[in-house]
Parts: structure tokens; sequence; C-alpha cells
């Protein structure tokens, strides 16, 4: 069975959602990541694929921080609202936060972090 790039269907399937947090001149936002991977333990990294149009991607160039969230599985509504709008004409935290959804200011970066997340990590990038 193929499962063409651009269809609606290929879009649902999800193997593991990072939510990326970053903070810029839009204020803070989140967005899903559907490609996320653990490349190397020492150093520690993590590669992540944007887009490069999106304003996670204008917020991390400015800011040289993000933080890397991995959804829980109670937070596959936070992880289509994270991916279903655009961080730069709609407040994806604001909308999170009225369900529910909370985040905790990060140790090390500006940008927040969403509590009860699998696992989260203050990122500065390595390589683009």
């Amino acid at each position: 069975m193929g499962l063409p790039w651009i269809e609606p269907i290929s879009q649902k399937f999800v193997t593991q959602v990072g939510l990326i947090t970053s903070d810029g001149i839009d204020g803070p936002n989140i967005m899903a990541c559907k490609w996320t991977h653990h490349i190397s333990y020492n150093p520690g990294l993590i590669a992540i694929s944007l887009g490069l149009s999106k304003a996670t991607v204008k917020n991390i160039r400015n800011t040289k921080e993000f933080g890397m969230n991995l959804c829980s599985t109670d937070q596959s509504i936070l992880s289509s609202i994270a991916g279903e709008y655009r961080g730069s004409s709609y407040d994806k935290i604001g909308a999170s936060k009225e369900l529910g959804f909370e985040y905790y200011k990060a140790n090390k970066i500006k940008a927040l972090m969403v509590k009860g997340a699998s696992l989260n990590i203050e990122c500065r990038p390595f390589q683009e």
C-alpha cells in the first residue's frame, strides 16, 4: 500500500510527536514535529525536521534555543492544536491552556516547556 505524501491520510500517520516550544517576535509558540530523532548520546544530539517557513524556525534562528517535548499518550489533542495552526497567526499556547494543558518555565532557555510530556529537553541548535 502506498501512502501519498500530500494526501490527508499521510498526515495522520504519526509514530512519535515532538512538541517544539519556542519564543520570539510573535510570542511563545508550540508546533508538532512528527520527525524527532535521537542521533547521539555524546554529545547529546536530537534531530528535528521543520519546514523552513514555520514561525518556530524563525524563533529558533533568532533566539538560538528551543524546547523539545515528547508527547505523552494523553496529549494527542495538544499535538493536533500544535500541528494544525500557524504560530504567526494563532496563539496556540493560549488556546491549549484554555483546554487545560499546562506549561512550565524552563531552567536555561526562555521557551516554555510542556508539563506532563514524556520527555522535556532544553535545546540549542548545533547545526542546521
